[in-house]
Formats: C-alpha cells, sequence, structure tokens
C-alpha cells in the first residue's frame, strides 16, 4: 500500500487562485485534487491522457469542440485522450474538484 497525506502533497499554483495536490502519480493512473477561482477559465489543449473530472464543490464548465456541459458537485464528466477542451469557472466560489488521468501524468504539470 502507498498513501498520501493531502497536508504533504506536491502542490503546484499554476496562475493566480489555481491550486493542484497531487495525490497519486503512477504509470497507469493519476489523481491530482484542483481548486480553480472564480472566473478562470483555462487554455484550450489537449494531452495523451484520458482524463476524469470529479467536481467536489463549486460549479464547473467543461467544453470541447463540440459541446459544453456545466458540472455541480459530485458530477463526472470523461474526455477522450487527444480530444480538445477547456474549463471555467463561471461561479462566485472556488470549484474544487479532482481529475483523474489514464495512463498517469507526472506531477506537477506546469511549475517544473
Amino acid at each position: 500500500m502507498e498513501y498520501v497525506r493531502f497536508g504533504e502533497a506536491n502542490e503546484e499554483r499554476p496562475a493566480d487562485g489555481w491550486r493542484r495536490a497531487g495525490l497519486v502519480s503512477k504509470e497507469a493512473v493519476s489523481v491530482d485534487w484542483f481548486e480553480k477561482p472564480p472566473g478562470h477559465v483555462s487554455d484550450r489543449h489537449s494531452h495523451e491522457n484520458e482524463q476524469v473530472f470529479v467536481v467536489l464543490d463549486g460549479e464547473f464548465v467543461l467544453y470541447t469542440d463540440g459541446e459544453s456541459v456545466t458540472l455541480g458537485r459530485y458530477d463526472t464528466a470523461w474526455v477522450d485522450a487527444g480530444e480538445p477542451h477547456w474549463s471555467e469557472n463561471p461561479g462566485t466560489e472556488p470549484t474544487v474538484g479532482l481529475n483523474v488521468f489514464a495512463p498517469g501524468r507526472r506531477f506537477p504539470y506546469w511549475s517544473r
């Protein structure tokens, strides 16, 4: 067994108010916790990993080139590997959630 205590997780801050904590970084799967501030919009991007978004609190809009979906607490969405996507927090409170990547991604992603 391996485990990571949240308070001891490796953290990065890619932008003002945007925080990530790496919880699992394995070859097969990785999991990170995120907090995005109100008004945050990520850049359109894609990656070689499939990605599952799990919203734990707040509101989260996920966009692909063909559609968008607004997710709330405990909602999930899946993005295929290579599919362009971006996200937004349209609310007045932070969005908190988890990203699950398969295969896994090495954390941190941007703060290297």
